[in-house]
C-alpha cells in the first residue's frame, strides 16, 4: 500500500519527565496499533511504564508526533538493545512490578517475559548493528498519509545524530503491512528469528547515507 503526501507534522522527542499523560497516551496508541504483540498483552500500565524509560534511559529514545496535543504517531530505537530490558525493566522494576504481579502465577507469561528480555542476545545476532528499531506505531486514522515516512525519517536523523550507521529491525513475519513498509523504504532483509516460540518474526538491516 502506497502513502499519500502528508502534510508537515510535528515531530519531538520526549523526555523521562515529560508527565504521566503523555507516556499514557503512547500506551494506548500501542494497544491500538499493535494489537497481536506480547507487550500489548501486558497492559497499559506497564506500557506506559516502558515508554517512560525508554525516553529516560541516555541510549534509547522515544519520537511521537503531535496533532492538538494528541499522540498519533510514534516511533523508538536503542543505540544498544542488546541489554535494554535488562536496564528499562529489571533494574526499574518498581515501576512494573505493580504492573506484573497478576501474571507472575502464569507459567506461560514468566515463559514469553523471559524469551523477550533474553531474544537481543540469542545466538546469530553477533553480526547485526546493536541499534535497532523498538516500537513503530500509527494511529488508524493517519495511516497512508505519509506519516510513518516522517517518523522513520526523525528516527534516522536521531540515530544520524548519535554516529548510528545501521540499525536492526526485527518484525513479526504476518505484519505484511509492516514488511511492506521497511521494504519501501530500502532495509534489506537479512534472516529470521523466534523472539517466541512458534513464532517467526523477520529481521532486516537499514543502512543509514
Amino acid at each position: 500500500m502506497s502513502e499519500d503526501p502528508a502534510e508537515h507534522c510535528r515531530i519531538v522527542r520526549l523526555s523521562g519527565d515529560a508527565g504521566a499523560r503523555v507516556f499514557e497516551q503512547c500506551a494506548a496508541l500501542h494497544m491500538a496499533a499493535i494489537t497481536d504483540g506480547f507487550m500489548t498483552r501486558l497492559g497499559t500500565g506497564f506500557l506506559t511504564e516502558f515508554y517512560r524509560s525508554l525516553a529516560s534511559l541516555p541510549d534509547s529514545f522515544v519520537l511521537v508526533s503531535m496533532d492538538n496535543g494528541a499522540i498519533d504517531g510514534l516511533i523508538a530505537g536503542s543505540t544498544n538493545s542488546r541489554s535494554l530490558m535488562r536496564r528499562a525493566v529489571l533494574r526499574r522494576s518498581w515501576r512494573f512490578a505493580p504492573h506484573l504481579l497478576r501474571f507472575m502465577v502464569r507459567r506461560e507469561f514468566l515463559k514469553k517475559i523471559t524469551e523477550t528480555i533474553a531474544y537481543p542476545s540469542k545466538s546469530g545476532f553477533d553480526d547485526l548493528p546493536d541499534a535497532e528499531i523498538l516500537n513503530f506505531a500509527v494511529s488508524s486514522g493517519k495511516r497512508g498519509k505519509g506519516l510513518g515516512r516522517q517518523l522513520f525519517a526523525a528516527l534516522v536523523d536521531e540515530f544520524k545524530a548519535r554516529g548510528t550507521r545501521r540499525i536492526r529491525i526485527v518484525t513479526g513475519a504476518l505484519q505484511d503491512e509492516a514488511n511492506a513498509f521497511y521494504h519501501r523504504v530500502g532495509a534489506g532483509r537479512v534472516g529470521d528469528v523466534s523472539v517466541h516460540a512458534n513464532s517467526k518474526s523477520l529481521v532486516y538491516i537499514y543502512e543509514i547515507q
